[in-house]
C-alpha cells in the first residue's frame, strides 16, 4: 500500500498502512467446528468421531483451539456481540513518549 499523510491540527504524520494480523510462520487465528455435546472437532461431513454420530447444523458450534484437541467454545450469540461497525476512520487515544517504546518494535510492523 502507498504511504499517506494524516494531518492533526499542528501535527503531521505519514503513515504507511500495514495489516492488523502478523502472521508468522505460518501461524494463523482460526475457529473450527466442534459438536456442542462432547467439544470434539467434527469431521467434513460434520461427523462427530467420538461420539459417532452425523452431527446436525443446530448441534454444532464454533470453538478456537488453544491447545491440542482443547478447544473453547463459542455461541454464535457470544461471536455475534464481538462484531463492531467497519470504518475508515482511525480512533487515537493517546500519545506515548518515545523513550517508553522498547526499540524491537521500530524494525517492524506490529
Amino acid at each position: 500500500m502507498a504511504a499517506r499523510q494524516f494531518i492533526f491540527a499542528s501535527l503531521r504524520a505519514r503513515i504507511n498502512p500495514r495489516s492488523a494480523i502478523h502472521r508468522h510462520q505460518g501461524q494463523h487465528i482460526a475457529f473450527h467446528l466442534l459438536h456442542d455435546k462432547c467439544g470434539s472437532r467434527v469431521q467434513n461431513r460434520y461427523y462427530c468421531p467420538v461420539c459417532n454420530v452425523t452431527v446436525e447444523r443446530d448441534d454444532r458450534v464454533r470453538g478456537y483451539e488453544f491447545a491440542k484437541d482443547q478447544y473453547v467454545q463459542f455461541t454464535e450469540a457470544e461471536l455475534e456481540s464481538l462484531e463492531t461497525e467497519s470504518s475508515n476512520n482511525i480512533e487515537l487515544k493517546e500519545f506515548i513518549p518515545l523513550a517508553k517504546i522498547d526499540p524491537v518494535y521500530f524494525y517492524g510492523a506490529f
